[in-house]
């Protein structure tokens, strides 16, 4: 009977070290992006510095062995930076640049944004404007706001998926001798999840117990 007794509870407190290893965690996808334009005709015009199909990059779902997902959070950060030059012949120049667009997963829309911003110099200066864009969005469980089931069967698949900022950004420019646009992102998505025990502590805790059993028994004969 004491035997009995025993084994149970060594099988409770064999759950202890089990579910202790359960805990929460992150995996995180990064990916940057660095695109350039530059002025080719002096004067005044239109550059177009940033193509809706510039910032399109893959991730990889979730994988569920790690554990039971909690979160996906998506971070967009973009800047533009535009370097110019007035042409020098006595009148002064300028550059607006500015634009924006939605963010995607796959064909799914779940925000857009944009910005702006302009500078004017003098005769012959040269000098930088631009703009910067900043979003991060949670799709968490359980799930509020504005989530998409779609979106979340893309974290819960088997196939990478596509993630994009479908924006255009221009430069409208007058009196310029120069101007380059560099544009800077960096997108990350981070899976939250609470992590399965690890096998490795499942099984040492077995070997304890057989070995707890084989001592009880030695000592029984």
């Amino acid at each position: 009977m004491q035997l009995r007794h025993l084994l149970i509870a060594l099988s409770l407190s064999a759950l202890c070290p089990a579910q202790s290893t359960a805990q929460a965690a992150t995996r995180t996808q990064t990916k940057h992006f660095t695109i350039t334009r530059a002025l080719t005709t002096p004067g005044s015009g239109n550059l177009a510095t940033l193509a809706s199909t510039d910032l399109i990059t893959t991730f990889s779902p979730f994988n569920q062995r790690l554990g039971t997902l909690t979160n996906a959070n998506l971070t967009w950060g973009v800047t533009q930076t535009i370097g110019f030059t007035v042409a020098n012949n006595g009148t002064g120049g300028s550059i607006a640049t500015g634009g924006g667009g939605g963010f995607y997963f796959n064909a799914t829309n779940f925000s857009g944004n944009g910005g702006g911003n302009s500078k004017s110099l003098a005769s012959g200066d040269s000098g930088t404007t631009g703009f910067s864009i900043n979003d991060s969005f949670d799709f968490a469980s359980p799930y509020v706001g504005g989530y998409n089931p779609a979106i979340h069967a893309l974290f819960l698949g088997s196939s990478d998926f596509t993630v994009s900022y479908n924006a255009s950004f221009s430069g409208n420019y007058a009196n310029l001798d120069a101007a380059s646009s560099t544009v800077d992102a960096d997108v990350t998505l981070t899976y939250s999840y609470i992590a399965v025990p690890e096998p490795s502590s499942i099984a040492l805790t077995g070997l304890a117990m057989v070995g707890a059993l084989v001592g009880i028994r030695r000592r029984r004969r």
